[in-house]
């Protein structure tokens, strides 16, 4: 029912909203559980709740990555049709102990075209190195994040997709 921020700075939910948001703009996400050490986590974006463009959107408060991991892959999946002009989407990290200072606004996707994933079943496969693929594909991650999507040169006015992160530990666990 209520939200207030401790004396480290974390936000504390508490009543109804200990498992769920009242916020409408979260959308659900969180790890499928899986066995070796890859990982998914899986986040479903609905693209008009988004923040204006050049805005961030944190997605999610309870769906986060823990410090030592590294983001081997990202898949995006279009469950409805995207519109929007030239809308562009990017994926982000946040992190999670002061939910203000961004570890990349671009981590995962980097203003991907809306062109490329309007239709319903489009899947499109970033890995390091390709079109519109996030600068920290690849790379360790050593800071608690939170996911964050920023819409990029205009607003999307439909449209939803699934984001996957194929990810491992870097760390022994």
């Amino acid at each position: 029912m209520g939200t207030w921020t401790n004396a480290d700075g974390l936000k504390i939910d508490y009543g109804v909203t200990e498992a769920t948001s009242q916020n409408t703009s979260y959308t659900p996400g969180g790890e499928y559980k899986s066995f070796g050490p890859r990982r998914v986590s899986e986040q479903v974006i609905d693209l008009t709740k988004m923040n204006a463009f050049g805005t961030v959107t944190i997605l999610n408060d309870k769906a986060f990555f823990g410090a030592g991991w590294v983001p081997e892959e990202v898949e995006l999946e279009t469950v409805v049709a995207a519109t929007g002009a030239t809308a562009t989407l990017s994926v982000g990290l946040v992190r999670n102990s002061n939910r203000s200072t961004a570890i990349s606004a671009t981590a995962f996707i980097n203003a991907a075209a809306i062109a490329t994933f309007a239709a319903v079943g489009t899947k499109l496969t970033f890995t390091a190195g390709s079109t519109a693929a996030g600068a920290n594909i690849g790379v360790a991650t050593t800071f608690d994040a939170l996911w964050t999507v920023t819409v990029g040169t205009a607003d999307f006015t439909a449209g939803k997709v699934k984001v996957r992160v194929f990810w491992r530990p870097s760390v022994a666990i």
